[in-house]
């Protein structure tokens, strides 16, 4: 579930790790990319139709979520001088009245919540997640007409069993709590560290937990029913902290100052490999044979699934996506990869470049859109660029230009939401 903030531009990933020196490009790297857009200038392949927006005004500091054919505005009535926060509910125009206004559902008051971070429609119902006062609250609402079911603090996730986990707390002070959503009423509660528990995603749910504790130990538990199904100590220091990293059916755990990684299957925790990874930070996945480790100062190296090996290792850059044996990945440090924010595509086995494809933002997707990734630029006066990154030949081509976009843009159900210049606008997606 993804929202737009006004004011920041977010990425979906994890920030990258410090890195070190970029080392010069090697000769004869024929498959690198320059991408020289002609999109820039539209006229090289006819004028484009530049099609009217949905547009929304609101208040500096506003976030907004599309879902479905709804889109859901966070903002605080009177702002300036600190009024109540209110949730409104639009209803987006019909496919074939694009350019039509929007209408308006209903408003409630959702006293508490700063920014929104998460909203979900499900039976009937409105979860909205954000951040309030103190760390993050989320309120359950009649999808219908914004009556409130109830509010409860904690931002909220669903599970597979189609529950609802609320996370808590800061520092050593957190709580995991799975509830109803429909009545709020909790299902089970467990205090946790905040940096402490990796959550497991199955078909866009929570699935499971990997919690770790002081002592070395790391539980799985199902995030339904807070039931243990797994439990092991890992770290040899009884006193120190393991760093846990779960990727897909993996729990990779850095045993300290050692520097050494163990790998366990996530069901069983049985032991898969252990690998010695000095100053390893985290693991992200990297295509169905591969991961990739971050270490503090080193390149990002490219390790075999199966064995923990490592294949090879690529300066300044760090991973946006996978998709399947192609790596979406974003400049880190500039220099060899290019300006920071500069796009490109690596082949997940080799860790060779296969396209850089310039500065762009990536356009969010709450329901994690499939395929090719949609991408924003500025366009000067005219608006913004909206583009479609084709993944295997890693090259740009031109969807549209929007007028009076402003960034910040998200792609749900063949429509984008942007940021406008005092608000927001929708747009059908041009294919």
């Amino acid at each position: 579930m993804t929202i737009i903030d006004l004011g920041e531009v977010r990425r979906d990933a994890p920030p990258p790790p410090a890195t070190g020196r970029p080392r010069p490009p090697r000769r004869g790297l024929w498959s690198v990319l320059v991408l020289v857009l002609v999109c820039a200038t539209p006229a090289a392949s006819g004028p484009l139709e530049q099609r009217a927006a949905a547009t929304l005004p609101a208040t500096v500091g506003a976030t907004a979520s599309l879902v479905d054919d709804r889109l859901f505005v966070l903002e605080r009535q009177g702002a300036e001088t600190g009024g109540t926060p209110r949730l409104t509910a639009w209803a987006l125009p019909t496919a074939g009245r694009p350019g039509a206004g929007l209408d308006k559902l209903w408003e409630a008051s959702v006293p508490g919540l700063v920014r929104l971070l998460d909203v979900e429609v499900r039976d009937g119902l409105v979860i909205a997640s954000g951040v309030d006062e103190s760390s993050g609250g989320t309120v359950v609402l009649d999808a219908a007409t914004g009556d409130r079911h109830w509010r409860q603090p904690g931002t909220g996730s669903l599970t597979t069993g189609g529950n609802l986990l609320l996370s808590s707390g800061r520092g050593a002070a957190g709580e995991a709590r799975v509830v109803e959503v429909a009545t709020g009423r909790p299902i089970w509660v467990l205090p946790t560290r905040p940096d402490g528990v990796a959550l497991v995603t199955r078909d866009g749910r929570i699935d499971r937990m990997v919690l770790t504790a002081p002592g070395g130990r790391i539980e799985v538990r199902s995030a339904d029913t807070g039931a243990v199904l797994g439990r092991v100590t890992v770290a040899a220091d009884p006193t120190a902290r393991p760093y846990v990293s779960v990727v897909d059916d993996l729990v990779l755990v850095s045993q300290g100052a050692t520097a050494t990684v163990t790998a366990y299957g996530l069901d069983r925790l049985d032991v898969r490999w252990t690998g010695f990874f000095p100053r390893v930070e985290y693991f992200v996945s990297c295509g169905p044979t591969m991961l990739c480790a971050f270490q503090r100062n080193r390149p990002m190296s490219g390790v075999e699934r199966g064995t923990g090996r490592t294949r090879w290792q690529t300066d300044g850059w760090w991973v946006w996506r996978d998709q399947g044996e192609r790596l979406l990945v974003l400049a880190a440090t500039g220099g060899q990869t290019g300006e920071l924010g500069t796009y490109g595509v690596l082949d997940a086995v080799t860790g060779r470049v296969l396209g850089r494809v310039g500065v762009w933002d990536a356009a969010r997707s709450r329901s994690g859109r499939p395929g090719n990734p949609v991408l924003v630029r500025p366009a000067g006066e005219r608006g913004l660029l909206v583009a479609e990154l084709d993944v295997e030949t890693a090259q740009v081509r031109l969807l549209d230009v929007l007028p009076g976009a402003d960034r910040d843009c998200q792609v749900e159900a063949g429509r984008l939401l942007c940021r406008t210049r005092d608000g927001f606008g929708v747009w059908p997606l041009r294919h």
